[in-house]
């Protein structure tokens, strides 16, 4: 019988680095490619090269083994595609970003079971404090109307086109923050279902997701009220724990209320318009089916090798769309940067993900709360990956994706079961101060 995994004393340095790599992505495009959260992204390389090579004499989990012929893969492909690209120098660069993207999912997945234990505590008081930090800069953009965007949106809506109050912090756009709000409420439900047992932590989470809630609304990014909305409900019907439940009624309320107290009724106008009328997103040359139509073609005309990793954007922009040329779309942006190999290899590990989340739903019921939102989220992929233009270079997304591979691996390790129960959060106060971020 093996002996339980007791938690780490102190959290050590690469968690750091990991934990302040989820707080800066808070600071959105500041830094343009050198931003913080890349930075730090890249400090955590010689943490992930040191768990590849302890892992080289030991037996792979599946999550591992497909996680790491998943990055190889895209890594050569990305590396190859300079070839055929349509702009091979943005090309070149773009695959040196991904190296420095895809850095926190290899470290994640190679960490052995007690540092993963660790990584789970530093995770949620990063993706909190990545929330929280920008929240109050959006009620200042939503109140004042004055932006720290790099330019203004208007938003249009078909027969319909109004300027409205809307927050995009540094993130460039409205959209972009709302998917960057989206996947911060994603990760801290999927982590909050599991072993975080502080009360204050719950109701300081519970609260910053409300307002991030509220944030969403305001800006009327469909896809991310899609998102949100589905796992708000998800919560309510998945998770007993009576805190929870008090949290997320409460997170309706604010869905409800709160948005209708700042502002006029055009919003929920135009959020009923945006609902009720796609035609304008949809068809003509300024529809997103425009764009599939110009991607398949690509794909075509490529013989199935893409335009080039990073190119996809150069190559609609040469073509008669009249929209901003971006796939708009994740698994065709996927398709056009890596082709049909590398969105092949994309979806295997989806469902590898989601084939191991079965068995835990099906081994663990005492953790099918937590099971049934990471299944619910690795879902709603299709729909975050059209909330904005585009996905693959965004560090927030494959922070998200590494933190979800980190709650896959918790959940189908059965000994890591008997630490994250063992109150990481309180365990005493020394572990408590080490662990702020």
């Amino acid at each position: 019988m093996r002996t339980p995994i007791a938690p780490c004393s102190r959290v050590q340095p690469d968690a750091w680095i990991f934990g302040l790599a989820l707080s800066s992505l808070a600071l959105g495009g500041l830094g343009g490619s050198a931003q913080p959260s890349r930075l730090f992204c890249l400090l955590l390389f010689p943490y992930a090269i040191r768990n590849i090579a302890a892992l080289l004499s030991q037996k792979w989990s599946p999550v591992v083994a497909v996680t790491l012929i998943f990055a190889a893969t895209i890594g050569v492909l990305s590396a190859l595609s300079v070839l055929w690209s349509v702009d091979p120098i943005l090309t070149m660069g773009y695959s040196l970003v991904l190296v420095v993207n895809f850095t926190p999912v290899v470290y994640v997945v190679t960490l052995d079971q007690r540092r993963r234990a660790e990584l789970y505590a530093v995770s949620f008081k990063g993706w909190l404090t990545a929330l929280v930090l920008t929240l109050p800069l959006a009620a200042y953009e939503l109140i004042t109307g004055i932006h720290f965007a790099f330019s203004l949106d208007e938003r249009g809506g078909g027969p319909l086109t109004l300027l409205l109050p809307y927050a995009s912090v540094f993130f460039g756009n409205f959209n972009d923050y709302s998917l960057y709000l989206t996947l911060c409420i994603s990760a801290l439900m999927m982590l909050m279902a599991g072993a975080v047992t502080s009360v204050t932590l719950k109701w300081v989470a519970g609260l910053s997701i409300m307002m991030a809630i509220t944030m969403v609304i305001a800006n009327t990014s469909r896809g991310a009220m899609i998102v949100v909305g589905i796992l708000v409900v998800a919560a309510l019907i998945l998770n007993l724990d009576r805190l929870k439940l008090v949290l997320m009624a409460l997170a309706l309320a604010m869905l409800l209320f709160i948005p209708w107290g700042i502002m006029d009724n055009d919003l929920f106008q135009f959020i009923l318009l945006r609902f009720s009328d796609f035609s304008y997103d949809l068809d003509g040359e300024s529809g997103r089916l425009s764009i599939l139509g110009a991607g398949v073609k690509a794909l075509m005309d490529s013989y199935g090798f893409g335009v080039g990793a990073g190119a996809s954007a150069i190559y609609l922009g040469s073509t008669n769309l009249d929209i901003i040329p971006n796939p708009h779309n994740i698994f065709l942006e996927w398709a056009l940067n890596f082709g049909i190999l590398g969105l092949s290899i994309f979806l295997l590990h989806l469902m590898m993900l989601f084939f191991q989340l079965t068995i835990a739903w099906h081994q663990n019921r005492r953790k099918r709360s937590q099971t049934g939102l990471v299944m619910i989220a690795l879902l709603l992929l299709p729909i975050i990956g059209v909330v904005q233009s585009h996905l693959t270079g965004y560090t927030y997304f494959w922070m998200w994706y590494a933190t979800l591979i980190l709650i896959v691996q918790t959940l189908t390790t059965r000994q890591l079961h008997h630490v994250l129960r063992s109150n990481l959060f309180s365990i005493n106060n020394e572990n408590s101060s080490n662990l702020q971020l």
